[in-house]
């Protein structure tokens, strides 16, 4: 499947998530250019149609198993700078 057929199953926000949405992002992620998914990914921020921040989170909590909430509480908890260097180091392990 291809980036476009994927991206096009996205394209409805009423629509509900896909069965396979981790594999769908790590296909899409390494099929396009650091800087075009990059730059999708802040249009996507940018838009009206986008909620805020704090929505978004809220949402994706509410949402979340107990381990992922747990997660999004370190992330609140550290702030966004200490999660940066903590995911550099960890990609770094992996390298």
């Amino acid at each position: 499947m291809g980036v476009l057929d994927i991206l096009k199953q996205y394209a409805n926000p009423a629509s509900p998530p896909a069965a396979d949405v981790n594999g769908h992002f790590d296909t899409v992620a390494q099929q396009t250019a650091p800087k075009d998914l990059g730059g999708g990914i802040a249009a996507a921020l940018r838009s009206d149609a986008t909620p805020s921040f704090g929505q978004a989170v809220g949402g994706l909590f509410s949402r979340s198993n107990p381990d992922q909430q747990a997660g999004l509480t370190l992330v609140k908890t550290l702030g966004v700078a200490a999660l940066s260097v903590a995911m550099s180091h960890q990609s770094k392990q992996q390298s």
